[in-house]
């Protein structure tokens, strides 16, 4: 099983058709909202609508696109103008911009306060993963809520559930789990709310080696 999106999609495995036991799109009031608001400050917006990853076909832009392609391996639908995907529900968006630039207006880190203070009634959830990447969900669901939902399909108790991660979106889902984990190189906050430290990095078998140990 997978949870997809940031806990926005929870679905089965393979031999199982895949089949989403769980989704919560955002808004399309809000999605709209984050279009228009790229569209007037010339950002480059990732939409995924059904599994299909859009975004504009701008020139300008294209950069973008290729660093997240380079990063994750994903395939674009090209479309003339976000514009298009207005009034329909993305099961995500990323906002991808300039880890540093001399205009700060244009780094993540000012945009990720601009959109907090926007969406400060938490109908929004607003997340900084990579460097790059500020993203959007539904304010109602992470990915805690994702996993309580496989965890009711297969009916395994929490409590029996094992979660590992190192960044800020992964803090829900170590505070669901029974036990709890997280790599030598992730963040402060992720930290405090973790069980176990490990003397591993993420790059160094963290995960593998503390399967070994506790299985």
């Amino acid at each position: 099983p997978i949870i997809a999106y940031n806990g926005a999609m929870a679905r089965l495995k393979k031999a199982e058709e895949r089949r989403i036991i769980y989704h919560s799109p955002l808004s399309y009031i809000y999605a709209d909202e984050i279009i228009d608001y790229c569209i007037e400050n010339n950002f480059f917006l990732n939409f995924y609508l059904d599994d299909v990853l859009y975004a504009s076909d701008r020139e300008e832009l294209r950069r973008y696109a290729d660093i997240y392609s380079r990063q994750t391996g994903a395939v674009y639908h090209f479309i003339k103008d976000i514009s298009v995907m207005k009034g329909k529900s993305p099961t995500k968006l990323i906002l991808i911009t300039d880890v540093e630039n001399k205009d700060r207006f244009r780094t993540r880190d000012f945009q990720y306060g601009v959109f907090k203070s926007r969406f400060s009634d938490g109908t929004v959830k607003v997340m900084k993963t990579n460097p790059e990447y500020l993203e959007f969900i539904n304010g109602n669901t992470d990915k805690g809520v994702a996993l309580r939902k496989l965890s009711e399909y297969y009916e395994i108790p929490e409590e029996q559930i094992i979660a590992m991660g190192d960044g800020h979106n992964d803090i829900d889902m170590l505070e669901c789990a029974g036990i709890s984990a997280v790599p030598a190189n992730a963040k402060d906050e992720v930290k405090r709310v973790a069980d176990v430290v490990l003397e591993w990095d993420n790059n160094n078998a963290a995960v593998g080696n503390f399967l070994k140990e506790i299985l």
